[in-house]
């Protein structure tokens, strides 16, 4: 979910996109680089959500591998291998910024997958500013977890905390390197703050609610400007209670604002009918006609141009179709694919398919989504 969709307050929901990112903006670049308490009440930059200070960190355990569903604002579903341990984030104060509950702690783990992935543009806003982003494949998830100084203690899970599906980010505008403060249940000290490199959505887990999918994360690489010492935690969330060593601070979350960019070229998507589908075979073997209607979508933010529809029926049928004016923004035609008298596409199953631009004329902002197919059986 983007901002244009999120749940916000009575009073939030009032407020216009542009408004909203205005007030945000203004905030920012006026010097707010505390936490939510140096913004007006209701104001766009209040979050539910702390900053988080996230450590490398050296599990004294083995860690056994899982696959686990993955839902966030970034469609589709993921089923991402979860790999390994790899930060520990605690609640954190910047600049005297407020902690809500410091009960909660983030535990990110390394995931992977073979699920592809379309590179899209986001506008974060949090109080270091505005940035463009570019956002690539998901590469951790992080889970609200509980932790404890205390050797043997089991620490209790927070229960108002989201897990975050995480993404590497290039920033596409300029950002300001800077200094601050921070404090956290280690400690205090100051920081050399980068440019962004993580972006974490509010994410379901295996069907765990999503509590707040307004507040994100946008996290910087911190180089502490003082010496650390590792610190011996126990740490239990959903997936393990685990001693392990936080090292040295590595990455400084924000909570943040996000909103999708729209796309600025084509995108064309096809979906079959699947109900129009028809085989009719008149007089026997030879003599079957396959017949079924798709639309054709323009999704993206610009004209398309003409382009070429291939249609694809058993038993080895194809027929290309022709959209000579193109597709505007948004718009979408609806096409029917008739085969000429062959044999039957129930052999025993049918199955037809659809690829918008088969010629592959149209250059569009995701490439992955051009097919669509349907089997019927038999």
């Amino acid at each position: 979910m983007d901002l244009e969709s999120a749940h916000c307050g009575p009073r939030d929901a009032r407020i216009g996109l542009s408004l909203l990112f205005g007030v945000a903006l203004a905030v920012a670049l006026a010097g707010t680089a505390g936490g939510a308490r140096s913004t007006p009440r209701g104001s766009a930059l209040s979050f539910k959500l702390e900053h988080f200070l996230c450590y490398s960190i050296k599990p004294s355990g083995h860690f056994q591998p899982r696959v686990v569903k993955v839902v966030d604002q970034f469609k589709p579903a993921r089923k991402p291998v979860v790999v390994a341990p790899e930060l520990l984030c605690n609640w954190a104060s910047k600049n005297g910024s407020p902690v809500f509950d410091r009960r909660r702690h983030l535990l990110c783990y390394t995931t992977r997958s073979d699920q592809r992935f379309a590179t899209r543009q986001v506008i974060v806003v949090n109080q270091f500013g505005k940035v463009k982003l570019a956002v690539v494949k998901p590469n951790a998830l992080c889970l609200p977890s509980g932790k404890s100084l205390k050797p043997g203690v089991r620490p209790a899970l927070p229960t108002t905390l989201d897990h975050f599906q995480c993404y590497p980010v290039k920033p596409l505008s300029a950002t300001k390197l800077r200094r601050v403060g921070v404090r956290d249940e280690f400690g205090s000290g100051k920081y050399a703050v980068g440019r962004p490199v993580r972006l974490c959505n509010p994410a379901s887990k295996n069907g765990s609610r999503i509590r707040d999918p307004r507040d994100h994360l946008l996290c910087y690489p911190v180089d502490p400007l003082q010496a650390s010492t590792p610190h011996d935690v126990v740490v239990a969330n959903q997936f393990e209670r685990s001693s392990l060593a936080a090292i040295t601070a590595k990455l400084l979350c924000l909570p943040s604002l996000k909103r999708r960019v729209p796309p600025t070229r084509p995108d064309l998507t096809p979906k079959i009918d699947q109900a129009s589908l028809t085989v009719n075979c008149t007089a026997g073997a030879g003599t079957c006609v396959t017949k079924f209607s798709f639309t054709v979508t323009n999704a993206g933010g610009s004209a398309s141009g003409p382009f070429d529809v291939l249609a694809k029926a058993d038993p080895g049928q194809s027929k290309t179709l022709s959209v000579a004016g193109g597709l505007a923004a948004g718009a979408s035609t609806t096409l029917t694919a008739s085969f000429r008298p062959a044999g039957n596409c129930f052999d025993p199953d049918c199955t037809v398919s659809v690829t918008a631009d088969s010629g592959n004329v149209v250059t569009e902002s995701n490439e992955a989504n051009n097919t669509d197919s349907f089997t019927k059986l038999g």
